[in-house]
């Protein structure tokens, strides 16, 4: 959404773009939905999957939701895996050996370590992007030149 000026009329910045934010005006990305549309993900999955008689079927919901005593696996994505192909660890690779030995318990422990150690470097990215971003603007306002005079 565009940024108005007292007079109504879109700021126009050094960069000649127009200044704007973001206004959300639906609520889709609330966390509320989100179990709403993985099961409606999953009813049309399991519609397709049964008339093609396949026997297969999603249910989205946590093991501990569906009473299964199994720690979740950690999703390798494409370069992870290109990584290992290549003989290179990676920290995933790490945490799925620990994760697969060992107590249920101590597993259990480990993600929940894991889990914080992850929210912290979140949180301290945000701070460090916030601290950029700031020093960044406070770089441009000393910087700018004044326009030549002929």
């Amino acid at each position: 959404m565009y940024d108005l000026d007292e007079n109504g009329e879109r700021i126009r910045l050094p960069s000649g773009r127009w200044k704007s934010h973001k206004e959300n005006t639906v609520d889709w990305n609330d966390r509320k939905y989100a179990e709403i549309w993985r099961q409606g993900w999953a009813d049309t999955a399991n519609r397709y999957l049964e008339a093609n008689d396949r026997p297969e079927r999603l249910d989205l919901r946590s093991y501990a939701r569906q009473g299964i005593e199994q720690i979740p696996t950690v999703h390798m994505g494409p370069a992870a895996c290109q990584m290992e192909k290549k003989g290179i660890q990676t920290n995933i690779e790490y945490l799925m050996d620990v994760l697969l030995s060992g107590e249920l318990s101590e597993r259990a422990a480990l993600i929940t370590g894991h889990g914080k150690e992850v929210r912290n470097l979140e949180r301290r990215m945000a701070e460090l992007t916030a601290r950029d971003t700031a020093g960044s603007k406070e770089h441009g306002r000393k910087h700018r030149t004044a326009p030549e005079r002929h």
